[in-house]
């Protein structure tokens, strides 16, 4: 288990490192940018995967379960991709701004919402009885 074991700890330290210089550069705004959060958010989510992953295949090489091998090489596999997901996402968090398209998301957003709030819609709802 030692390759995934490396892999989850650099997880850590990339989640640890892009956490501190989003709050660094954001401080109490970082609750206005949904983009930051979602990706710090998915970030965490892939770190929970390869623990679970890394508990599962643990336990049951160490107690030498009949598949034991089939759920060490997923772990491996899907470690490494983990990896790779968590970098892009680092990257993104890092480069914000037009090279992710997250300005003319939040542009498109803004207008999307003007539109409505200006234009009220009447929204039929339609009941079906059946």
């Amino acid at each position: 288990m030692g390759i995934p074991a490396k892999d989850l700890e650099y997880a850590v330290f990339v989640l640890r490192n892009v956490t501190k210089e989003t709050l660094t550069k954001s401080g109490r705004d970082i609750m206005d940018n949904q983009l930051y959060l979602r990706r710090l958010s998915e970030i965490v989510m892939e770190i929970y995967a390869m623990t679970a992953m890394l508990g599962r295949s643990s336990r049951a090489y160490s107690i030498g379960l009949k598949n034991c091998e089939h759920e060490t090489e997923m772990t491996f596999l899907y470690c490494k991709h983990a990896r790779l997901r968590i970098d892009r996402l680092a990257k993104e968090i890092n480069e914000h701004g037009y090279a992710t398209g997250d300005e003319h998301l939040q542009h498109l957003a803004k207008r999307v919402r003007d539109y409505f709030a200006k234009n009220k819609t009447n929204i039929s709802y339609c009941v079906f009885v059946f």
